[in-house]
């Protein structure tokens, strides 16, 4: 089982799996930018020159990517013209962009750099981020691109000035980011099980994960701040094959923490399965396994051959991500699919018989009415019945 994506607004995902310093830096020159192809356009060679670039560094596998899209369409729409120019570059693989176009529309220059040249040219460490570079070449702003808002655009535009809140904005997170390569690197080769966490004066629910994961070191780290407690267990029962945990007295757990563990990559998996005991000692609560006879949603097929059609004949890497309401699901297995339902909709999903096979579907989430039209269009079904389910049963004291 797959561990579900936890989809909240403005997400920041981080993920690298080489440590470099970021070289995209502001009041620098802009790097060249080379690309395999463009799915979008035809551009000539000198197309980017003496224009205002404005820049998002995306890949379909990155949920907050896939969420910030529309609102970067919307901008796109809004302000591009032969002098401002809105380009959205991946180093994913070509026919996975391409097909991930056929289901997300892309106002945006869209660039592949499939080679990794002007990603690390550009020293790339961070999914979404946001560039501004003016005409002559010089990097104005970077930081994340949900802060490329319509009104900072709108003032750069017109001023030709980054507004003073986006840039502080941008420099504290480049210098939060700096904190944690520097603490990443002095652990790639600890060599040791480590774990800490500290309780947050936050309850939103804007979160960044930092997975480090190098084929050169033989530690593993990950690093998770602004998360919600109860939230973070509950992804982490996953390591009991379980998504379900009903929480006794939840307002005591009503709070986000921060959270670091690192050990040997071949240990990392099963130290993994202590994160959530030392969460109980610190923060309070016990968890046991039950056993519950309750009412859950049965997924069957009814029509074998709309399902056989969203079938996904390769082996690459599955993906769920979130626009809003809908659940854009790429290579997974009906038992996931079913799991990320649950996820999201908060109410128990079960698959009737093993299927085999995965599929690529877009469902719409936003109501159980709309879920079950969505699943339809692909030969699902749903009844409801009751079961025994089980689940973690998670105190606060």
């Amino acid at each position: 089982m797959k561990k579900p994506i936890l989809l909240v607004i403005l997400i920041a995902l981080f993920f690298n799996s080489v440590v470099k310093s970021q070289t995209l830096k502001t009041g620098g020159k802009l790097p060249s930018i080379k690309y395999s192809e463009c799915l979008n356009r035809k551009l000539s060679g000198d197309y980017f020159k003496n224009k205002t670039l404005i820049l998002d560094f995306w890949a379909t596998w990155c949920g907050p990517c896939v969420t910030g899209l529309p609102h970067f369409n919307e901008l796109a729409k809004k302000y591009a013209n032969d002098s401002v120019l809105f380009i959205s570059f991946t180093n994913d693989k070509i026919e996975n962009v391409k097909k991930f176009l056929q289901n997300h529309e892309m106002s945006s220059i869209c660039l592949v750099d499939a080679e990794n040249q002007t990603w690390n040219g550009f020293g790339i460490t961070s999914l979404p981020t946001g560039a501004i570079i003016d005409k002559t070449g010089i990097i104005k702003w970077v930081g994340s691109t949900a802060d490329l808002t319509t009104a900072n655009i709108s003032t750069y535009l017109q001023k030709n000035t980054i507004p003073k809140t986006m840039e502080e904005k941008g420099i504290a997170v480049e210098k939060r980011k700096q904190e944690i390569m520097q603490k990443i690197e002095s652990l790639q080769n600890n060599n040791t099980y480590l774990f800490s966490t500290t309780k947050l004066n936050t309850s939103k629910k804007t979160f960044i994960t930092w997975n480090l994961d190098n084929e050169d070191s033989a530690q593993r780290y990950l690093y998770v701040i602004n998360v919600p407690l109860i939230d973070f267990v509950t992804l982490n029962m996953n390591s009991y094959d379980s998504i379900r945990t009903r929480v006794i007295n939840p307002e005591k757990g009503n709070f986000n923490i921060e959270v670091s563990y690192s050990a040997p990559k071949d240990l990392f998996k099963s130290h993994e399965d202590n994160i959530v005991n030392n969460l109980a000692v610190i923060y309070n609560f016990s968890y046991k396994k039950i056993m519950e006879h309750t009412k859950c949603n049965e997924l069957m097929v009814v029509d074998s051959v709309p399902l056989n059609n969203a079938k996904q004949e390769n082996d690459e890497e599955g993906g769920v991500f979130g626009e809003k309401d809908v659940l854009s699901i790429q290579n997974y297995t009906l038992e996931d699919i079913s799991s990320e339902i649950e996820f999201n909709m908060h109410e128990i999903f079960v698959l009737k018989n093993e299927i085999l096979g995965n599929y690529n579907m877009k469902l719409d989430a936003s109501s159980k009415e709309k879920l079950i039209e969505s699943l339809h269009k692909y030969g699902l079904g749903l009844i409801e019945t009751e079961k025994d389910i089980e689940m973690f049963e998670m105190e606060f004291h």
